[in-house]
């Protein structure tokens, strides 16, 4: 299921923009690392509910337009993906993100996965975000099981974090 959803993330570009608060940036990293709290953090949680509600989608840009540089919206079959282009400034392990995605049904089901886009890494890069992985812990839910966040890297140098949780 990751190279599909991955397939999905827009091709983003990083853009020049104000230094960012280190509230944002830290509540971002924290939230991949437990991946459970991603439904709480505003810019995760707005970017998941912008799947299903459409009003949602329409003001989500605006209302984060201080780490998102733009925003799209893609309709597959079951399943449809939200995607936030981040401006400069939110990095995880040292990294810099250049997106991130939210994956679920537009009605209700099982599916709820969010994705960390890294784009081209360098080794050193890719073993930095190896390292935070391999540290962060595994959480144990009643409704998800044992969650962790994986690193997803293509033969190409291509970084992506998951948080996979689907019922």
């Amino acid at each position: 299921m990751v190279k599909p959803l991955r397939a999905l993330v827009a091709a983003a570009l990083f853009g020049a923009a104000a230094p960012l608060s280190a509230a944002e940036t830290d509540g971002l990293d924290a939230a991949f690392r437990s991946c459970v709290s991603l439904y709480r953090h505003p810019l995760a949680g707005a970017l998941m509910r912008s799947v299903s509600e459409s009003a949602s989608r329409d003001r989500f840009a605006a209302a984060h337009s201080s780490i998102v540089m733009s925003f799209s919206f893609e309709r597959e079959h079951g399943y449809a993906t939200a995607t936030a282009t981040l401006k400069s400034g939110i990095a995880i392990a040292g990294v810099p993100a250049r997106a991130i995605y939210a994956s679920t049904c537009e009605l209700e089901c099982p599916l709820a996965v969010w994705g960390l886009d890294f784009g081209k890494v360098s080794t050193a890069q890719r073993d930095a975000l190896q390292a935070w992985v391999e540290s962060a812990p595994s959480t144990h839910t009643e409704a998800h099981g044992d969650i962790k966040v994986q690193l997803s890297t293509a033969t190409g140098g291509e970084a992506l974090l998951i948080c996979d949780v689907s019922d």
